[in-house]
């Protein structure tokens, strides 16, 4: 059993950017074609938010943000070429 605030054993943020005055958690999979589709990101919800704020608490951005959390699929179709779909603000 974990304490409560920790994110789930594994879980880990792939990227993280900042766009303007927001900092973007980022979820990125690939799945390769004829596997399904796009995967929709590995990491549940909420343990994507647990994740964020244990960097936050970590990590201390300077002024004001706001945060966002994006998912980042790409469909692999051969070894050279894949569809990226980019989900901004995947939770709202």
């Amino acid at each position: 059993m974990r304490p409560v605030g920790l994110p789930p054993e594994g879980t880990q943020i792939d990227l993280i950017a900042s766009d303007e005055d927001t900092l973007v958690f980022i979820d990125v999979t690939a799945t390769e074609y004829g596997g399904g589709g796009f995967g929709g990101g590995k990491i549940p919800r909420s343990d994507l938010g647990i994740a964020a704020a244990s960097w936050l608490a970590g990590n201390t951005p300077d002024g004001d943000i706001q945060v966002r959390f994006d998912i980042i699929d790409m469909l692999v179709v051969s070894t050279d070429r894949a569809l990226p779909r980019h989900h901004i603000n995947a939770f709202s």
